[in-house]
């Protein structure tokens, strides 16, 4: 056992992502030998369970000071190999405590140079199980590139995963604590033999889990651990065939694990090309890979259009829990200033619209430009601004607005609560009052706004996308949201104003705008909105946004794509 990794928190801290894309590790590849291994059945296959001792975690560093292996197959112990091991330098007096192997109990042994051949040659391609696996793999693939110049493509099967996902009621999922749990025998645990013969116990107890679960299969096995590098090693285990059955166009397409629990769903724009993407590994957040490789059902719905599309996602979002949110992968989003309720105080920050929401402004073009006026605005009220935005209190919202809308500097702030929001947020005593108002009011009315800065809680107009040749999706937007879908046929421009509809719409449109109060927005309203936003700024592509302000126009406005 490798002594720095066996109370399994390395395996933890390993699993952990931040969710931005990097350079995934080199991994080995699979020959077609060790691939048809994997077809055997769970109870048939041939298991190396074994065991190392170090003298440390990094095997850069650190050398073996013991190998106990031993092979078993289709339910029976076939063979072993044992050997101690010189690693060539001192070990340290906490392992010597921790495993009982001393200096001079290694000084005549071989070094790992002269020991990796023979254990090479008694795993062969064999699978191999111990606990905590990965910590024992860096070592055994580093010595055996580095003394015989081989490439270990085995596969393996930690018991310590399997035992996350098959007895997460076990309090301790140390060796130790296992074999407490299961009363399996145990002999001088931190020695190699004791170690492998004990995980040997335990594989054969999580064996019969697998079977009871109705994994019966090496691979499928593999696959539950769940640990990344196998998971690629595999592939996607979506049939070939269900991968080419997916549909062009726009449309929803949903992943699921084995017991068929939703882990990821996303519109698509373009379904084939989309769905396709998942399979470049490379190029997806760590999250999101992790939820590609357990996925074993796709399903796949198309829609008239994308923006549809987009509203579709919204819907099958509501009360779903997912493990990466589709907007992170496809990022069709617009990136906003918001001001956002969170208790007694607001938090304005930069990004996608989030629940929450009271107010937004955008679209910020220029995240750097936007930075710096949310650092002026911080320095301004005497804040930090920190990673998630700028916290202030929430009677300071008013003037929030008033700030983002250039209604400070020229006295044209229509909410009368900006003023008083500001003496709020100082002292009590009037003359201090007085004097940090004034303070604050000259600091932001001396702020340059970006351009283009617009209120998104006053976008209101038509979203008009095809449904099919012969008829078209109205979608009624007020304050950013949508409300109603009509449908119309033919012309679309003919419609709205030879036919008079402009103005009707127009009409529904106003009423709502004046009427309807937006925010705080929930989860579902924040992701209806920001589809809708991002496709009126980027996705007119197949039909066209009409503002609500031109809709009175006598005749129909120029095209604005």
């Amino acid at each position: 056992m490798n002594t720095s990794n066996n109370n399994g928190r390395s395996q933890s801290r390993g699993r952990r992502s931040s969710g931005k894309r990097r350079e995934l590790l080199s991994i080995p590849k699979v020959s077609g030998e060790a691939q048809a291994l994997l077809q055997l059945p769970l109870s048939t296959g041939s298991y190396v369970v074994f065991d190392i001792e170090t003298t440390g975690g990094n095997p850069e560093r650190n050398g073996i000071t013991e190998i106990f292996a031993v092979r078993y197959k289709a339910g029976e112990v076939m063979d072993t190999f044992y050997s101690m091991v010189n690693p060539g330098i001192p070990i340290p007096p906490i392992v010597r405590r921790m495993t009982g192997i001393n200096n001079q109990m290694v000084r005549g042994a071989p070094r790992i140079d002269a020991v990796m051949p023979g254990l090479l040659e008694f795993v062969g391609r064999d699978v191999l199980v111990s606990h905590n696996t990965i910590g024992d793999m860096k070592f055994l693939r580093h010595f055996a590139k580095t003394t015989t110049g081989i490439e270990m493509e085995n596969f393996y099967l930690c018991t310590h995963l399997l035992v996350e996902k098959l007895a997460p009621e076990s309090p301790d999922k140390s060796l130790r604590g296992l074999a407490k749990f299961f009363e399996l025998s145990t002999g001088e645990l931190h020695r190699a033999e004791a170690d492998a013969y004990v995980t040997l116990d335990l594989f054969k107890v999580l064996l019969k889990r697998l079977k009871d679960r109705g994994v019966d299969r090496i691979d499928a096995a593999i696959r539950l651990q769940g640990d990344l590098e196998s998971s690629m090693r595999l592939g996607w285990s979506l049939e070939a065939a269900t991968l080419a059955a997916v549909p062009p166009g726009p449309g929803v397409f949903s992943l699921y694990d084995q017991q068929n629990k939703l882990m990821f769903l996303s519109s698509a724009l373009h379904l084939h090309r989309e769905v396709g993407r998942l399979r470049v590994f490379d190029q997806l957040p760590r999250p999101l890979l992790r939820l590609v490789l357990k996925a074993s059902d796709l399903q796949v719905s198309r829609s008239a259009n994308g923006y549809a599309a987009l509203l579709e996602e919204c819907q099958a979002l509501e009360g779903q829990s997912v493990g990466f949110h589709p907007s992170l992968w496809h990022q069709r989003t617009i990136q906003t200033i918001f001001v956002a309720a969170d208790g007694h105080e607001v938090v304005v920050g930069i990004g996608p619209i989030i629940p929450g929401t009271t107010q937004a402004y955008g679209p910020v073009r220029d995240r750097r430009v936007a930075n710096e006026l949310l650092d002026y605005l911080a320095e301004s009220c005497g804040v930090k601004h920190g990673r998630h935005g700028v916290r202030l209190p929430r009677s300071m919202e008013p003037t929030l607005n008033a700030f983002f809308r250039g209604e400070l500097a020229d006295g044209r702030a229509t909410d009368k609560n900006w003023r008083q929001s500001i003496r709020q947020w100082f002292s009590p005593a009037a003359r201090r009052e007085a004097a940090a108002h004034q303070v604050l009011l000259s600091k932001l009315q001396a702020a340059r706004l970006p351009a283009r800065l617009a209120p998104i809680f006053d976008i209101s107009g038509l979203v008009v996308v095809p449904e099919n040749q012969d008829s078209w999706q109205v979608h009624q937007i007020a304050r950013a949201m949508p409300f109603a879908m009509a449908r119309e046929d033919g012309n679309i421009e003919e419609r709205l104003w030879r036919d008079g509809q402009a103005g009707k719409y127009a009409e529904v449109l106003k009423h709502r705008h004046d009427s309807v109060k937006i925010g705080p927005l929930t989860e579902n309203e924040a992701n209806r909105m920001n589809a809708t936003l991002w496709w009126i700024y980027n996705g007119k592509f197949e039909g066209r946004f009409w503002p609500m302000a031109e809709l009175n126009e006598a005749e129909a406005p120029l095209n604005q794509q």
